[in-house]
């Protein structure tokens, strides 16, 4: 390796992410235990971690928790929340959707619907730019329609092209390595297990495992070095994936502008 070389490999800096679908809490035995999903993501110690199917006062099935704050509070880190499903009623504001929990506050922050057809279930993507000048995007497509998957799949390359910025996708995307929306990805994205291990790394289901539906993504300019399976046990039907990445330099994102339109953590 040359000069130039090693000074370029000193200057990246190392970014742990996680991608978890959380099943709101609830495991495989029927038990709602968030304190498990907590342990899981703790003992991994990520310094991003996007989470799908989290509930925030949404129902009884969660105990009406604020599930992401409590979650960042166990943790020691900063939540932000991006609802895709919102419903108000005697009770206030119940919402369901996605979160990101880091170790450093995130600037930028802000959520946007995807698109999905009259009567399913909605979708959503929450995004934060992290102190290292990187974006952090999380997101879940749809579980029953492929049209829907390869036109939310559109919609992140599309929302992504209007500022083509060193960008971090960690998501549930219910669509295997071959199906078209993972495709579409690709266009913009690399996958990170798959540039990295010839195994299969299903992530679905924890009880029979024979998909991988959950993928960390990362742009051209960030560098994945490694890529695990996080074993959830009975904690959630999903497998979490775990990627250590090394982040380009580029300015450091300060406090800056946030787009708040989802509410404080």
């Amino acid at each position: 390796m040359g000069l130039a070389s090693k000074l370029a490999a000193v200057s990246e800096r190392p970014l742990r992410v996680m991608t978890f679908n959380i099943h709101h809490g609830e495991g495989t035995d029927g038990r709602l235990e968030l304190a498990r999903t907590a342990a899981l993501i703790s003992l991994w110690r990520p310094d991003v971690a996007g989470l799908q199917e989290v509930d925030r006062r949404f129902a009884a099935r969660s105990a009406l928790a604020d599930q992401a704050s409590w979650l960042g509070r166990s943790l020691r880190m900063s939540a932000w929340y991006g609802p895709a499903m919102s419903v108000r009623d005697s009770g206030g504001m119940r919402e369901y959707g996605n979160a990101l929990l880091t170790r450093d506050r995130l600037s930028a922050r802000d959520w946007a619907p995807l698109p999905h057809a009259a009567g399913s279930e909605a979708r959503s993507v929450v995004r934060g730019r992290h102190p290292l000048g990187v974006d952090i995007w999380a997101t879940h497509f749809s579980h029953r329609d492929h049209g829907e998957r390869v036109d939310q799949a559109r919609a992140i390359i599309e929302a992504w092209q209007r500022n083509a910025r060193p960008t971090v996708l960690l998501l549930d995307a219910n669509a295997a390595p071959d199906d078209r929306p993972i495709d579409i990805l690709g266009e913009a994205f690399i996958d990170v297990w798959g540039s990295l291990r010839p195994e299969p790394g299903w992530t679905f289901s924890t009880s029979n495992p024979n998909r991988r539906i959950d993928y960390v993504f990362c742009t051209q300019e960030i560098r994945p070095v490694q890529v695990e399976l996080a074993d959830a046990g009975v904690t959630s039907d999903h497998h979490a994936v775990v990627a250590d990445l090394l982040v380009p330099p580029g300015e450091r994102s300060g406090k800056g502008t946030r787009r708040e339109t989802a509410g404080s953590p």
